[in-house]
């Protein structure tokens, strides 16, 4: 929650596509119901140079997996 522009500094961006993967989302399967990880964010950075901190919110809509749904909050405009 504290992240902010000053944190960007010491950061290493990782432009692989698969880079968030599913390290966000734990559970899902035979014995355990699907959850989004609440302790872990990311910084995303798009192509106008803008940082987003994003974090996932639900893996689920109306018990069905498939639909995740998250917030991005602007960090730093480009």
């Amino acid at each position: 929650a504290d992240f902010s522009e000053a944190d960007l500094s010491g950061l290493t961006m990782n432009s692989a596509q698969t880079a968030i993967g599913s390290g966000w989302r734990s559970g899902g399967g035979p014995t355990s119901a699907p959850a989004v990880r609440t302790d872990r964010y990311y910084i995303i950075n798009d192509g106008d140079n803008n940082f987003y901190k994003l974090r996932f919110t639900a893996l689920t809509q109306n018990g069905q997996r498939g639909y995740p749904a998250y917030e991005a909050v602007l960090v730093k405009a480009g």
